[in-house]
């Protein structure tokens, strides 16, 4: 980037430095998030600049005698593929090709820890005897996935800490309306819960009550539900 903004001084390599500016303005603004997907959004400019550096220092080296600093600069453009390749890679074959669904599992949880403890909680509402129906999930989505169970409501239970005073309300009237046999409150969530609209810890208190307690969250069961038992 630095050797096409100094080299090639054109009006496309000033519209990129605008849109670098203007990208990471936005990005900023968003000060509460700052999730990695937000700089997808210098991935454009940025690798048109740097491809056009790549072919500076490209035509440079050409008029080199010795080729060690073109075999260097080819190393340093995949350095971060390859090391990126080699480690997934030892980690597949190291749990066999992730073949199985245990090893599926393992191969997943090196890259996300929190996949096993996630699993479990899904395994938990799987069992034989509890009720069929959607459920709700304050926290992380992938209890839905790993259970096989939709969500209840219209509005998630990700990311609560970006809802408007109106979503609340919307949120236990959905709730209230659905009547999901389970809820899950991971205990984050239930902190954010607690600050930004207590009443729905009390509209949960008040129509369910703790099935299991442990160290990823608190299961909620309807009270005096009239669901069919698998």
């Amino acid at each position: 980037v630095y050797v096409s903004l100094y080299k090639s001084k054109n009006i496309l390599t000033l519209l990129l430095v605008v849109w670098c500016i203007f990208g990471l303005s936005v990005i900023f603004l968003q000060e509460t998030a700052l999730w990695e997907y937000h700089y997808l959004l210098l991935f454009v400019p940025l690798g048109i600049l740097a491809t056009k550096g790549l072919d500076i220092l490209w035509e440079s080296l050409k008029g080199l005698k010795s080729r060690i600093p073109t075999i260097l600069l080819v190393f340093l453009l995949f350095l971060p593929f390859s090391s990126t390749f080699v480690k997934k890679s030892i980690t597949l074959v190291n749990n066999n090709f992730a073949l199985t669904e245990d090893t599926r599992l393992q191969y997943q949880a090196a890259f996300r820890p929190k996949y096993p403890s996630l699993r479990s909680e899904a395994n938990f509402i799987s069992q034989a005897g509890n009720i069929v129906g959607d459920i709700y999930v304050a926290g992380d989505p992938s209890i839905y996935y790993f259970s096989g169970r939709t969500q209840a409501t219209i509005l998630r239970g990700w990311a609560l800490e970006y809802f408007l005073s109106e979503q609340w309300s919307a949120l236990i009237k959905q709730l209230d309306s659905s009547k999901p046999p389970y809820i899950f409150i991971d205990y984050e969530p239930q902190a954010i819960i607690k600050d930004k609209f207590p009443n729905l810890l009390e509209f949960v208190e008040q129509k369910y009550q703790i099935l299991r307690q442990n160290n990823n969250g608190i299961w909620y069961i309807l009270k005096k539900d009239s669901a069919v038992r698998i």
